[in-house]
């Protein structure tokens, strides 16, 4: 399950702990569509639940629960970017939904 990583922690299939939607678990390989169809349907995956539950961000903070390691996207030197601005402007965002690791 550990092959083609995406970063060096990520693995293309979830081992033994699935702990995000759309997480990817297996995959069938087929020389038809048929058969891929009926093998698919030969898989059977049982999901115990997790608890807590964590549904939203303000959850993920209150359980600490975050993904390793911590990425932060920056360019440059941002410290000496904020301190050459007339205005910063602090909030949160909140969107919908996200795709993404699992």
């Amino acid at each position: 399950h550990d092959a083609l990583p995406i970063f060096e922690t990520e693995t293309l299939f979830s081992g033994e702990e699935v702990i995000a939607v759309g997480q990817i678990i297996c995959a069938v390989v087929a020389e038809t569509p048929a058969l891929a169809k009926r093998a698919a349907s030969k898989v059977k995956i049982v999901y115990d639940n997790l608890e807590p539950a964590i549904l939203t961000i303000e959850e993920a903070i209150k359980h600490k629960s975050f993904y390793k390691p911590d990425r932060e996207l920056e360019q440059g030197n941002v410290d000496e970017a904020f301190g050459s601005v007339d205005q910063i402007i602090e909030g949160e965002i909140h969107i919908g939904g996200q795709i993404g690791r699992a």
